[in-house]
């Protein structure tokens, strides 16, 4: 029997990532506090706090988490907001730039030189092709020209269609 075509894809960012942000700005955080509390409020200590205030508000407000994709574009979920974008907005997918030990990595959408990450890990093959059938042949034609399939043995992103960040035909 053949699956009906999905409406969207969820694709998620890998735990490792979202740990190591949240756990770095806990941390950076804590530093911060640490010096003004031993120092008192001075010019540097004004200006560390200020750096890791911006550190966390890019955390919060622009580390994915996940991304939804259907036929009229995306929809990023971050800790604190949940940002839509068009395809008419983007110019093209692109894969993150490869590291020695892995033969690619997540999304990232690119408009001229401004890019956004999408996820930060490469989803499975079947959620590769759930991907490019939710989305359309016209995207895929449009948009999906430099991202490569995923290896047969990739790992599906890690949360799969569970809690929070599932698409709404998900939840139970």
């Amino acid at each position: 029997m053949r699956q009906p075509k999905p409406t969207q894809v969820t694709l998620h960012s890998s735990l490792r990532g979202i740990a190591v942000a949240i756990l770095g700005i806990i941390c950076m955080l804590a530093f911060a506090l640490s010096i003004i509390v031993a120092n008192g409020l001075t010019t540097v200590t004004l200006v560390i706090g200020l750096v890791v205030l911006v550190a966390v508000f890019v955390v919060l407000f622009d580390m994915p988490i996940a991304t939804t994709f259907d036929v009229d574009g995306f929809t990023r979920s971050t800790p604190l907001r949940r940002h839509r974008l068009g395809w008419d907005g983007v110019d093209r997918l692109e894969r993150m730039r490869r590291s020695r030990d892995r033969p690619s990595k997540g999304l990232v959408a690119a408009r001229g030189i401004r890019r956004v990450i999408l996820v930060d890990r490469t989803e499975g093959l079947s959620g590769h092709r759930e991907l490019r059938a939710a989305v359309g042949p016209a995207v895929v034609e449009a948009h999906f020209g430099s991202v490569d399939e995923p290896l047969a043995n990739q790992i599906p992103t890690w949360m799969g269609r569970s809690g929070r960040w599932a698409p709404d035909e998900g939840r139970s």
